[in-house]
């Protein structure tokens, strides 16, 4: 199973860059179709262009709104990744402490040298 390496700076830069964008991209100025001559086929051409104008802007503001919201996704998952890692680091920190705590608690009792070994065994009567 691979590795997923994320790093939260890199993750507010990108979606810095996205909020940029989608501001860069909503304040281009909108296509405007006007002018010609009053010809039957420029005014059919003009009728198609100005469709085109029409979904092209409107697809702007589409796009535009998309890139911000992706953004803000991309920053709360950001800070709920990290908040996510300080809570396991927590608890780690925690069990930690627990462990030593208990090693510390834990001292053998003195044994000198003198004394032999031995060994308890449990007494079975048969």
């Amino acid at each position: 199973m691979g590795q997923i390496n994320f790093d939260p700076d890199q993750a507010r830069y990108l979606a810095g860059k996205l909020a940029a964008g989608a501001e860069g991209i909503a304040s281009a100025p909108k296509i405007n179709v006007t002018g010609g001559v009053r010809m039957s086929f420029t005014q059919q051409i003009n009728k198609a262009l100005h469709s085109v104008k029409t979904t092209a802007n409107g697809n702007k503001g589409t796009y535009a709104r998309w890139m911000q919201d992706y953004s803000d996704r991309m920053a709360q998952a950001t800070t709920y990744q990290e908040t996510f890692e300080e809570g396991v680091q927590m608890q780690l920190q925690a069990e930690q402490k627990k462990v030593e705590g208990t090693q510390q608690s834990y001292k053998p009792a003195s044994s000198s040298s003198d004394k032999p070994k031995t060994i308890d065994r449990p007494v079975i009567d048969i």
